[in-house]
Parts: C-alpha cells; structure tokens; sequence
C-alpha cells in the first residue's frame, strides 16, 4: 500500500498559501461536493479553514461501523466481500486485474464510478476476464476490481474504509477529483499542482482526506483487532506473548 503522498504534503500546502495570497484577498465561501453535510470553507489571504463538524461526526461514526464490520471477517475476509455485495456494490475477480487497470490510472480494490471511455474500456476487459458480465456502458456504479488472490485483511480494510465513506456520501469522490488526485498520487506533477482553482484544491484537499482516514483506520484496526488476535491464538498454542 503507498503512502509517499505524506511526503508531498507540504509541497501541496505551499502552492496552496501562494495561490491564495496572490489571488485571493475576500473570503470565499464554498459547500463541499457533498450537499448533505454541513461543510463550510472559507479561504482568506492566508489559508483554508473548514469548518465541517457534521464531516468529522460521520468519519468517526464510519471507523466505528467500520471496525465493528471487518473484526467479524478476521479469521474468513471473503466475508467482508458478501457484505460489500449486499450493499449493490459489484465484486469483480480476474487475472491480471492490476494490469487492466493501470491503463485508466487505477489500482485494485476500490473503484469508484467512471465514464467515458474509461467505463467503456473496464466494462469490456470484465467480460473478458471475468466470470461476471456487465453491460458495456459509458458509465458505471462503483465497484471492487482485483486479481483472484487471497484477501490481504490491512489491504482490504483500507479499501472498504474507501468504499464505505463513499456510501456515506462523503466529500472526495467526484469523478473530476479523483482524476487529478491519482494523477497527483501516480507522477507527483507539480504542473498539475500550480493549474488547480481554489475549489480544485478543497475538493483535492477532501480526497487525500478520505485516504489518510482510511490509512489511520488500518493502524487502528490492526492495532486493536488483528494483534489482540495474534496474541490469543500464541496463548492458545502455548508460545509467549509480549505485553
């Protein structure tokens, strides 16, 4: 799993304070791309404050469901699968899948809507590949896409923490921004970075949000489920545990 987009944080940050001071003076004020939670931003000449309670609520609340879901799934993760398809999201297993998709910027796991071509491109390849058929189409729902491995339990908590702040309609998502956040994430373009509005930058803002929620949730997740588990089954089979 990559995290090296830490890194490039302050770079981010910086451009963000020199778009700002050189091109805008009043306050703005924009919703997020979620018009259901009370979000609001303002920029000043020196930085974005957000003021979003309600978002902060609903990401705690999802860690919380979040946990309660995957801590069941530990000993048997294809579980989580079942959930994740109960919920009308598709689970698409084929070979080569991490091949696939690096030709529309994406990685395996969490895929969230995608049009164009890109739709077309993916829906043709699952009809190919996989044992699932789906329409061709411009345009498809979210899904998962992976290979036909055994499910990593961090890899897969990470992206159903993804997936599931997505169905709790959370800012980040939209299909412009997730673009340009892979795209950012893939090459590090700093071109890229410099053409951004100011609502490019709180949407992209949102989206690296979601993915470093989703990171701390793993530690937490492993932290408090899968190393209390390890440490039952060491006493189970009589070997030491380190408290």
């Amino acid at each position: 799993m990559r995290i090296n987009f830490l890194k490039f944080l302050p770079f981010f940050l910086k451009i963000q304070n020199f778009f700002l001071k050189k091109f805008y003076k009043k306050n703005y004020e924009n919703l997020t791309s979620d018009n259901n939670l009370k979000s609001r931003t303002f920029v000043t000449g020196k930085t974005i404050m957000q003021f979003n309670s309600e978002v902060k609520k609903e990401v705690a609340k999802i860690g919380e469901d979040a946990n309660n879901i995957l801590k069941k799934c530990i000993d048997n993760p294809e579980k989580v699968f079942d959930f994740i398809e109960k919920q009308n999201t598709l689970i698409i297993k084929m070979p080569i899948a991490n091949k696939i998709l690096f030709f529309i910027n994406q990685q395996e796991g969490f895929i969230t809507p995608q049009s164009g071509i890109n739709a077309l491109y993916l829906t043709f390849v699952i009809n190919i590949l996989s044992k699932k058929k789906v329409p061709l189409s411009l345009k498809t729902n979210e899904m998962f896409v992976m290979r036909n491995l055994p499910p990593n339990i961090y890899f897969l908590a990470h992206q159903f923490h993804l997936w599931y702040a997505f169905k709790k309609g959370l800012p980040g998502y939209d299909a412009k921004t997730q673009a340009k956040f892979k795209k950012i994430w893939k090459y590090e373009e700093e071109e890229t970075i410099k053409n951004l509005s100011v609502d490019e930058i709180i949407a992209l803002k949102d989206a690296i949000s979601r993915d470093v929620q989703a990171i701390d949730f793993v530690k937490k997740f492993a932290r408090d489920n899968v190393g209390t588990k390890q440490a039952s089954d060491n006493l189970k089979n009589g070997k030491s545990v380190d408290l």
